[in-house]
């Protein structure tokens, strides 16, 4: 390695594309359950194709389609009693301070709903031979391919992002053997029937659907007073040659030599303040004019415009680990990786993340909710809803570093939109200014505290300030000051707004939050109470602290708003300093009640280490090293002892840990994580108890399936390789051993530097810089430094 860099400020400075690793999940048998299907989507509609020989099935989604409809979840009754639980707090009756919190909660969300089936059934007979269904995450495609009778079957499928509609060809290798029947069908309340060369399926989302775990004589409610939202699909079906005639409520083909298959579907969700009786949507005018766009082109063009502007995203970022098990099916390659540690299918499963992204959230749609698009239930894990104290911000982590901004769009126009409802929430239920998201919210955008049994899973009023961190990431990693003027800093501003009248100061004159809840997790009294409320939980203190110290940056660079930074700059320099525990540890709570043995899947007040920058070996050494003892402490090694024993937690609390041993520089203890990633976990397998793993299909197994494990994998695996949090681009902070030979092109950094690094023997060889909107930076690896100035052309950095 040498002392000194060789800098190259040429074209020529550009590395050579990594070879690219598998890009293809494949099978040789058709799914059996949900969880082996394979997802395919544009943002808006959402298939899992099963892949069956005979009887074909389509699960179908459409992003608007939920239950409910504009209501009002605010508490009034909340400001009265926000001075009683402050003041249990402060005189430290914790116990009477719970109690006190329920009467502030509101009601649960509304629940995101499936849209139905497509239900296509071949007319062969015979035993099917040389069966593969593979799902090709480079070009977003999936195909399935058999033989029965001596003929070749090929079906393919895709969602276009350009045209809004799902694609479905089926050919043969012999002319006039496609003989088929096709239809739609829903389990809402509904009507299917086929018209012409088209099935059409129309109905309603329920007005109102009661959260799984409740029972009761009825759950799901259509009530013509209050009218939920209606949806209507199209399906066209265009046979080359034989004949299609109707048949009973679809569509049957016969003896043509290829179908082809088009789909597209919408409700008339308006806007979350529009009932839907009133709504000015008309989804039939908005799918026929749809499906008019596009007769004209024929199946070549719709997927050539499809992977075009696919490509576009996905193509931005690749990678290579090394040689792995690519022959083997996905099922096999996820049941082996504890004994070889495929690295490989790492790799594939961290583009399966950007695909998963690009697949579920683009400009003008919503933002992936806790299933991304795709659910099968009426009745959802958790309504799928956007979970705000961890969930939806996990989603797009791997948006800053993988280059996908405008993925992240659909995210940034959600949070604006929470808005209205967030000032009207701080005001009704806590008499403050600003705005404010609790901790889940629905297509309704509710902003109140949600009707949950005990207080620490809803008690989160900082939901939107988490949310706004993104906001300003989006500014750091691409630079559009545009952007930050008039999109980003409005919104942070208003959400530093009710910060600062959330704020109280306590016994010794330091600003702090109360009622306080560290999400999820609950302290223990010494009469073995769980409780949950109390002040200045680590997680507020981190998330309050990180939106005043950005919306004082970015007001300066702006050059505005500067006596609104001087009030800021105040409570942050008499905002509440978290504290170091007994054992060492970074405290969850402002008293010293942290547990070895508590291994609960959250472990929130490590924001401040990721996704957050103020626990560094620069900037908080002592707190960076604190970060430490408490991930070790959750993780098990101390609770039992035994060095290196890591948890088998949820899928998306894995990942999160994943990315916190990153950021400690552990690449040991990543590699432990990585083993928990990779665990399978069969498909039957959705009941909380049985914790994470992946499905054969590479979903996350929460269980149930959560978008966050598989999205928030991929952030993780970034981080391993490049950051730049610290005030400089570090390259292989936390390289795995067993990664000793790679090459990645294409992740992004702060300041909008792009990184291709390749390195063999553990060791790197050399790295390309490309310019950013930033045109100095310091590059380190391992005790190296190489400062780089006025970037302007690819910057190559031998080692």
């Amino acid at each position: 390695m040498s002392a000194k860099a060789a800098l190259q400020n040429s074209s020529t400075g550009q590395l050579k594309d990594p070879r690219k690793g598998s890009s293809l999940l494949h099978y040789d048998r058709s799914a059996t359950h949900w969880n082996e299907a394979l997802p395919i989507g544009n943002g808006r509609i959402g298939g899992m194709v099963w892949g069956k020989v005979s009887d074909e099935v389509i699960d179908l989604n459409e992003e608007t389609l939920w239950s409910g409809h504009p209501r009002e979840t605010d508490n009034p009754n909340a400001k009265q009693y926000l001075p009683r639980i402050r003041k249990a707090v402060f005189e430290k009756d914790y116990e009477l301070a719970n109690d006190l919190a329920y009467k502030i909660q509101g009601t649960y969300n509304e629940s995101y709903q499936p849209l139905g089936q497509l239900l296509l059934t071949l007319e062969h007979t015979g035993e099917a031979l040389n069966y593969a269904r593979t799902l090709d995450i480079g070009q977003a495609l999936s195909s399935v391919t058999y033989e029965v009778g001596g003929v070749e079957f090929h079906r393919q499928y895709f969602v276009s992002a350009p045209d809004n509609v799902m694609c479905i060809r089926l050919t043969a290798n012999k002319p006039g053997k496609i003989s088929c029947r096709v239809r739609l069908s829903s389990r809402l309340k509904h009507e299917s029937f086929a018209k012409g060369n088209s099935c059409i399926l129309q109905g309603q989302a329920p007005s109102h659907v009661e959260r799984e775990g409740i029972e009761a004589d009825q759950v799901i409610f259509y009530d013509p007073e209050e009218e939920g939202l209606s949806f209507y699909a199209q399906l066209r079906v265009i046979p080359e040659g034989g004949r299609m005639r109707k048949h009973e409520n679809g569509v049957r083909v016969e003896k043509a030599n290829a179908v082809m298959l088009v789909f597209s579907a919408a409700t008339n969700f308006d806007r979350f303040d529009v009932f839907p009786r009133l709504s000015r949507i008309n989804p039939r005018q908005i799918v026929e004019e749809t499906l008019h766009k596009i007769s004209q082109m024929d199946y070549d063009e719709l997927q050539r415009r499809h992977c075009d502007d696919y490509k576009k995203l996905f193509d931005r970022v690749s990678l290579r680990l090394g040689n792995g098990n690519a022959s083997k099916t996905t099922d096999q390659r996820i049941k082996l990786y504890a004994e070889n540690e495929d690295p490989d299918l790492v790799a594939l499963t961290f583009q399966y993340g950007r695909y998963m992204l690009i697949s579920s959230s683009r400009p003008g749609t919503l933002p992936a909710n806790l299933q991304g698009i795709w659910n099968p239930f009426m009745r959802p894990s958790w309504m799928s809803n956007w979970t705000n104290d961890l969930n939806t911000q996990m989603n797009y982590w791997l948006s800053w570093t993988t280059n996908l901004p405008e993925c992240e769009q659909a995210l940034i126009n959600w949070i604006d939109h929470l808005r209205p409802n967030g000032r009207k929430t701080a005001r009704t239920n806590y008499g403050a200014k600003g705005w404010l998201c609790h901790n889940s919210t629905d297509l309704w955008m509710q902003t109140a505290p949600a009707g949950i049994e005990r207080p620490r899973w809803c008690i989160l009023p900082l939901g939107g300030t988490w949310l706004c961190q993104h906001l300003w990431m989006h500014y750091v990693f691409h630079g559009d000051r545009e952007f930050l003027k008039h999109r980003a800093y409005p919104i942070m501003r208003e959400a530093a707004e009710f910060c600062l009248n959330w704020l109280i100061k306590d016994e010794d004159g330091m600003y702090v939050t109360c009622p306080s809840v560290s999400p999820e997790n609950w302290f223990e009294t010494v009469d073995n109470k769980q409780l949950s409320i109390s002040k200045a939980c680590t997680y507020d203190m981190q998330l309050i602290r990180d939106l005043f110290s950005n919306c004082i940056t970015a007001a300066s660079e702006l050059g505005i708003d500067e006596q609104f930074s001087v009030v800021l700059q105040e409570r942050l320099d008499h905002l509440y300093v978290p504290k170091i525990g007994k054992y060492g540890q970074l405290q969850e709570w402002s008293e010293d009640w942290d547990k070895p043995d508590d291994q609960h899947r959250h472990v929130s007040h490590l924001f401040g280490l990721f996704p957050g920058d103020q626990l560094t070996p620069n900037k908080d050494p002592e707190g960076w090293a604190a970060a430490r003892v408490s991930l070790q402490m959750r993780t098990g090694e101390m609770a039992k002892g035994q060095a290196g024993k890591n948890d088998a937690d949820t899928g998306w609390s894995v990942n999160w840990k994943l990315a916190w041993w990153a950021r400690l520089h552990d690449a040991a203890q990543a590699r432990e994580m990585l083993l928990n990633v990779f665990r399978f976990a069969p498909a039957e397998n959705v009941s909380p108890g049985q914790k994470g793993g992946r499905y054969l299909n590479l979903l996350n197994a929460g269980p149930p399936f959560q978008i966050d494990g598989v999205l928030g994998f991929t952030a993780g695996v970034a981080e391993l390789l490049v950051q730049s949090h610290d005030g400089f681009i570090h390259l292989l902070s936390a390289l795995p051993e067993n990664w000793p030979e790679g090459q990645v092109s294409g992740l992004k950094t702060r300041g909008g530097f792009i990184v291709d690094m390749k390195w063999a023997g553990g060791k790197l060889l050399e790295a390309v810089i490309h310019p950013g909107y930033e045109k100095d930076v310091c590059v380190r690896y391992g005790n190296q430094d190489h400062e780089l100035k006025d970037i302007t052309e690819p910057a190559k950095i031998e080692f």
